[in-house]
């Protein structure tokens, strides 16, 4: 029995090797993708499955021409219009470095091109509204037109889908996420890398009033790598609080030098403004840097460390 095993599994092993280089016949979308014939897929769904296949091995002229047959076999597949967009994307950036550095490229005309990837994220835009029209309900199609209108830098239109997206399914974090996002990027803060013990965080930058004073109220949520940088015109004993904040906050506070002077961990968001605690340093602080809860257990912030503020 022992030898008749081996032989089977030899021949197993062989046929596995011979019908595909993953050795998983289950899936269609990384099938022999070096003799797909596009013209002869018939199924939509199939030509998107292999388009983003190709995109994720960086394949993005394969991967245009699959995701156009998709787009061609189904002009309301919104999901193929937006990877469509992503993959035009990615050949204008690289057009766009290439002519950076070539002396002889016609200079700039000063008029922005309606792009490839431009009409294709419109395309996805009028697609999820084709389903949005047939289904109000469909909070994934809600939060597909966000993710479409964030593409074509129409923030509000963004932020008014997301919305919607996150009211119709509150417990889907990647919606709250997304919505934080282009929240904060309407309130237009810039950006700087905080790195702790080597660990960076892309943080927002409030470094004016009324940015200091809106801080990080309604936003939904955040990811561990993402933070908001308080920057204060001198140093004082800043306090904050938890009015109007949606998710928990480690806070840690900085002195000029960069050192942490405070912490505070998992502070919950205030639910009366009766009772809404103020914390503050006892000493004074130049930087104070907001961080999702439980950050400063995880990377071991502490007293006396050294935080680096990147300028970007």
């Amino acid at each position: 029995m022992r030898n008749w095993t081996v032989i089977l599994l030899i021949l197993a092993s062989t046929l596995a090797f011979g019908c595909s280089r993953r050795g998983d016949d289950n899936t269609n979308s990384s099938q022999d993708q070096q003799t797909v014939n596009t013209a002869e897929i018939t199924d939509a769904n199939q030509a998107l499955a292999i388009g983003k296949q190709y995109l994720e091995d960086n394949k993005t002229e394969q991967a245009i021409e699959v995701l156009l047959r998709a787009t061609e076999l189904d002009p309301n597949l919104g999901e193929a219009w937006f990877q469509l967009g992503i993959a035009y994307g990615l050949i204008e950036k690289q057009q766009e470095l290439d002519a950076q550095t070539d002396v002889n490229a016609p200079a700039d005309s000063g008029k922005e091109p309606r792009s490839n990837s431009v009409k294709a994220f419109r395309k996805a835009v009028e697609a999820y509204k084709k389903v949005i029209d047939a289904n109000p309900d469909d909070h994934t199609a809600f939060y597909n037109l966000g993710r479409a209108y964030n593409k074509l830098n129409q923030d509000e239109d963004a932020a008014k889908a997301l919305k919607q997206a996150v009211k119709l399914n509150p417990e889907d974090t990647e919606y709250q996420t997304e919505l934080g996002a282009i929240l904060i990027k309407l309130a237009q803060y810039r950006n700087l890398t905080v790195t702790i013990d080597r660990y960076n965080i892309s943080a927002f930058v409030a470094d004016t009033d009324d940015k200091r004073s809106k801080g990080l109220s309604g936003v939904e949520n955040m990811f561990e790598n993402q933070g908001m940088l308080f920057i204060f015109n001198y140093p004082s004993k800043q306090g904050f609080w938890m009015k109007e904040m949606m998710f928990p906050l480690d806070i840690i506070w900085l002195d000029s030098n960069n050192s942490v002077i405070h912490v505070e961990k998992k502070l919950q968001p205030c639910t009366s403004v009766l009772f809404c605690p103020v914390y503050s340093p006892s000493s004074d602080a130049k930087y104070v840097l907001e961080t999702i809860s439980g950050f400063t257990d995880l990377h071991s912030v502490n007293e006396g460390d050294k935080i680096k503020i990147n300028s970007n």
